[in-house]
């Protein structure tokens, strides 16, 4: 009997950690994504031309439209309840 609590304890630790792993590893991929999708043109457009006051422009552009579009998005949500 005691065997079979271990085994039991053993497939449920190593699930759970699966779990994790699996969610951190959609973590890690979804931020590499983003990073290329903010970073990418910025960092291209730097290596051409040397001057990094429009790639700077482009980056803080961007993060401000993401603000605005997750500050539209919340209120769209408040809205709804």
């Amino acid at each position: 009997m005691i065997a079979f609590i271990q085994a039991l304890g053993v497939i449920g630790y190593c699930s759970l950690i699966a779990m994790i792993f699996w969610q951190l590893t959609i973590l890690s991929t979804s931020a590499m994504i983003c990073g290329l999708l903010v970073f990418a043109y910025p960092v291209k457009l730097y290596l051409k031309t040397k001057k990094y006051e429009q790639s700077l422009k482009i980056v803080f552009m961007t993060s401000v439209w993401l603000v605005v579009f997750s500050l539209l998005i919340m209120t769209g949500i408040l809205m709804l309840k």
